[in-house]
C-alpha cells in the first residue's frame, strides 16, 4: 500500500490575549515518515465545518478591561410586552419577561496594535473567539457590579434557601429585584446585621443559591455583600473596527445584551 501521508490544514492566530485560530486556504500533505509537525486547534471539540460548532463546557471568558474604553457607556433595560388594542381603545397587555434583558453599548476611542499591550488584537480576538453572537461571556459592569449589605430575603422559620438578588431602589418606596446567578466574589452574608460564617452557617452554590444551616427566624432580614457578572452575548455578528493611525484603531460602537441571571 502506498505511503499517502496525512492532510494538514494551515491556520493562523489572529490575536494575542484571546487567541483565535483561523484556517487558511490550502492543505499540506505530511508524509508518515516525517518525525514532527505542529497542529494548532482553536476548539478541541470543534470541526472545520462552521455549521457544526457547538458551545462546550469550558468556563466562560471575561470581557477584557481595556484603557481605551470611553466613559460613555450606554445601558438599556428591555422588557417585552404584547399589547392588543380594542376598537374602544381599551387595551389587553401581556408581559413576557419577568426580568429585563440589559443592552450595553461600549465605545473604544483608541486601541493600540502592533506593540504591547495589543489592545486591538485582544478585543478583536475576543470577538472572533466567540464567533460573534454565538457564544456567551461574562461582563463586569463598571457601574453595577458591587453589592453592599443588599437584602435578598426575609426569614419565616421554615425557608432555608434564598437566591441572591440585586435590587434597585431597595431603600425607597420603588424597588425592583433581579436574581444574581453569576457570582464573582462573596465577602459577607449577614442576618439582621450579624455577620455569619461559611460553611458552618451557610453555603453558596455556583448560581448564587444560599442554603442556611438553620432557617432564618421569622421577619429577620438576610443581606449579602460581594460582586457579580452579567452573562452576555454580542448583539451582532459584526464589529466595525476603524484604523485612525498606523498602530491605532477605534471601535465606535460595540453592543451586547445580557442579564445577571445565568441564561441569555
Amino acid at each position: 500500500m502506498a505511503d499517502t501521508g496525512i492532510v494538514i490544514q494551515f491556520a493562523r492566530k489572529t490575536a494575542f490575549g484571546n487567541p483565535y485560530v483561523e484556517p487558511i486556504a490550502g492543505v499540506f500533505i505530511a508524509p508518515f515518515r516525517q518525525k514532527t509537525f505542529v497542529i494548532d486547534r482553536a476548539w478541541e471539540s470543534g470541526t472545520t465545518d462552521d455549521s457544526q460548532y457547538t458551545v462546550d463546557d469550558r468556563p466562560l471568558a471575561i470581557f477584557p478591561s481595556l484603557p481605551g474604553m470611553s466613559w460613555e457607556l450606554k445601558k438599556t433595560p428591555e422588557f417585552r410586552t404584547s399589547i392588543q388594542t380594542a376598537v374602544s381603545g381599551r387595551e389587553q397587555r401581556g408581559a413576557f419577561r419577568a426580568y429585563p434583558v440589559w443592552r450595553f453599548t461600549l465605545l473604544f476611542d483608541w486601541l493600540r496594535s502592533g506593540n504591547l499591550p495589543h489592545e486591538y488584537e485582544e478585543l478583536q480576538g475576543f470577538f472572533l473567539m466567540h464567533r460573534g453572537s454565538f457564544t456567551p461571556f461574562l461582563f463586569l459592569d463598571p457601574t453595577d457590579s458591587v453589592c453592599v449589605d443588599m437584602p435578598f430575603g426575609k426569614g419565616n422559620d421554615i425557608q432555608a434557601q434564598f437566591q441572591l438578588t440585586r435590587s434597585f431602589g431597595f431603600n425607597t418606596s420603588f424597588s425592583f429585584a433581579e436574581p444574581i446567578e453569576n457570582l464573582k466574589s462573596m465577602t459577607a452574608i449577614k442576618l439582621d446585621g450579624q455577620l455569619l460564617s461559611a460553611p458552618s452557617d451557610y453555603t453558596v452554590s455556583e448560581t448564587g443559591l444560599v442554603s442556611f444551616t438553620v432557617p432564618p427566624a421569622s421577619k429577620s432580614i438576610v443581606t449579602w455583600s460581594g460582586t457579580f457578572y452579567y452573562r452576555c452575548r454580542f448583539a451582532e455578528d459584526t464589529a466595525d473596527f476603524a484604523r485612525t493611525l498606523p498602530n491605532l484603531w477605534e471601535l465606535r460602537e460595540l453592543a451586547f445584551i445580557g442579564a445577571p441571571g445565568n441564561r441569555i
